[in-house]
């Protein structure tokens, strides 16, 4: 009994430091930067993930991600029963449960709600008239908090993937707009993908966030994760064959750029680039046999020069 109670005091304590730690972060984030305040943080709530599997199982954990070394093994160890009791087993965390304790569990007292469900159109109306005016779309003002960003992130926790509001709130992150109390673009992508895995959107989003923030690599991996949904999709071929563009992989951009418009993508902002590169050479390909997918959101075709 003095053993549970002493986890149970343990788990107290962890909740509490890191209710601390999202009081405190925004200080750190102000003197540091946010790239090391989110640093900071995923340090923070891995040691927090790491206490709270220990708790649970009595395990030694150790990060998903770890690199430093083990230990080297004393010259003279235990053995039988002992060295079980000595030492306990190691237990990784999945990369994905840190993240979601990182990012902040979906739990919400409203939703959270797919916006791509029909059955959602009342819903989705009502939040809208409430928290998504012009100019919280224009980044103004707040509608009903004084920061802009909280009445997005009210939008983004009731519905995790409603696409114009992921594409405002990286407007507003591209733009040098501060987290305050409320959650990084990455965490908000994050929520958004852990609530619905299956949605080729989503990750085409956050294709188009990376790119923007230029890290074509961590893009081209949204871009393919997305492709892999929705393989018929003349829009991610497109935002495929920029990213390769822009990574002068020409050879590359021109096969994704043929099958983007045998599918009958319209902008040909990716033609232009690559004939201003003198490198516009399309493979030819068979007949098409599927439809053409229209773009469901906003395509990174927007970052081309048409």
């Amino acid at each position: 009994m003095r053993r549970c109670t002493s986890r149970l005091s343990t788990a107290r304590a962890v909740g509490h430091k890191i209710e601390e730690l999202e009081v405190n972060v925004n200080t750190f984030e102000g003197c540091h930067g946010q790239q090391a305040a989110n640093a900071a943080v995923h340090r923070a709530i891995s040691t927090a993930a790491a206490t709270v599997l220990w708790l649970m199982t009595g395990a030694a954990p150790a990060m998903a991600d770890a690199t430093a070394p083990e230990p080297a093994a004393a010259t003279t160890a235990p053995a039988g029963p002992a060295a079980a009791a000595a030492k306990p087993p190691r237990v990784d965390i999945p990369q994905q449960a840190i993240d979601a304790m990182m990012c902040g569990s979906l739990a919400n007292p409203s939703g959270p709600f797919d916006y791509r469900d029909p059955a959602n159109r009342g819903q989705i109306t009502l939040i809208n008239a409430n928290h998504f005016s012009q100019d919280v779309q224009d980044l103004v003002r707040g509608q009903t908090n004084d920061k802009v960003l909280g009445d997005l992130d009210f939008i983004l926790r009731t519905f995790p993937n409603h696409y114009p509001a992921l594409q405002t709130t990286a407007r507003y992150f591209l733009g040098g707009g501060k987290r305050y109390k409320w959650r990084t673009m990455e965490c908000y992508f994050d929520r958004a993908m852990r609530f619905v895995p299956n949605d080729s959107t989503v990750r085409v989003l956050y294709g188009i966030y990376m790119l923007k923030t230029g890290k074509p690599d961590a893009a081209l991996g949204r871009f393919m994760e997305a492709l892999d949904l929705s393989p018929d999709s003349a829009e991610i071929q497109y935002d495929i064959g920029l990213v390769y563009a822009d990574m002068k992989d020409y050879k590359k951009a021109n096969e994704y750029a043929a099958k983007a418009y045998q599918l009958g993508y319209p902008l040909l902002g990716l033609r232009h680039i690559l004939e201003r590169a003198g490198e516009w050479n399309p493979p030819a390909l068979p007949p098409a046999a599927s439809p053409v997918t229209p773009p469901a959101a906003d395509s990174a075709a927007n970052t081309a020069q048409k």
